[in-house]
């Protein structure tokens, strides 16, 4: 009743509504996904992983095998990835 109380007291004009197709269908998704049931998100410790390694500048990131094992700075570059991504 609440819901319904509120879509009558609301007065939208053909200045809201955008013109664009696409642009009503992600509103419309967006307005339905408000009244959803969500489910709980699971703990932190249950979730998977996530990284992503982004290249700065468009530069490449290729590793030959020898510069992978090589150390520079006492650490290789794949003993330090293998600790931070297990």
């Amino acid at each position: 009743i609440k819901r319904l109380l509120l879509l009558l007291k609301v007065k939208d004009t053909a200045m809201d509504i955008p013109t664009n197709l696409e642009a009503r269908r992600r509103v419309s998704f967006f307005s339905t996904s408000l009244y959803m049931n969500m489910p709980s998100a699971p703990k932190v410790h249950g979730m998977l992983p996530f990284s992503v390694l982004t290249p700065h500048y468009m530069e490449d990131v290729n590793f030959s095998l020898e510069e992978l094992r090589s150390s520079q700075l006492e650490v290789s570059i794949i003993f330090y990835m293998q600790k931070i991504f297990p």
